[in-house]
């Protein structure tokens, strides 16, 4: 009797940490492959701002390569990915990685509508509104700072972003360039 406490506590305890990753709100982050180790399903990330950190593949999590369903042991040392992540506990927990042939991904002009807390923005592009996610790091530019605030843009600002989409169709900007200087 005494073992079947112990293993329905397992259980639901399995349970309990399987659920509060998939309904952690996930974030996003550029980086590169620093190192990988399939067998551990742990990866090293150098983040934009030279800081590394380790990331654990979830059951489950899909890793993304030249556009194919992949596998962790794929991604080489270099390669420039976006991840999508839960942190639990002080961990990191990888949901989605894709591989970017590129370091910013795509790019697109337009206005600055409104932004939404610190990390979201509204862009208006082609007569469309859009709604961006600030990657962790995501830098922004303006002609009085190299890395402000989204805060600090005015709506109403011409504006270009560099970022990815990703399958969900999440838009993630690792950019925002309002300076008179930015470049498509």
């Amino acid at each position: 009797m005494r073992k079947m406490h112990w293993l329905m506590a397992a259980v639901a305890a399995l349970f309990v940490s399987a659920s509060a990753w998939a309904n952690a709100p996930l974030e996003a982050i550029f980086g590169e492959i620093k190192s990988a180790s399939a067998d551990k399903n742990q990866f090293v990330l150098m983040e934009p701002s030279g800081k590394e950190r380790l990331f654990t593949l979830v059951d489950g999590g899909k890793v993304h390569r030249d556009g194919r369903d992949s596998k962790l042991g794929d991604l080489k040392e270099g390669d420039h990915v976006v991840v999508l992540y839960v942190s639990i506990n002080k961990g990191v927990f990888a949901v989605d990685v894709t591989h970017r042939h590129d370091k910013l991904g795509l790019a697109m002009k337009g206005t600055l509508q409104k932004t939404q807390g610190s990390n979201q923005f509204v862009l208006n592009s082609g007569g469309k509104d859009l709604l961006f996610t600030m990657v962790d790091n995501g830098i922004v530019k303006t002609d009085t700072k190299a890395n402000d605030s989204l805060g600090n843009i005015k709506a109403g600002s011409e504006v270009v972003v560099h970022y990815i989409k990703q399958a969900d169709g999440g838009l993630y900007a690792a950019c925002v360039d309002s300076s008179k200087t930015r470049k498509e």
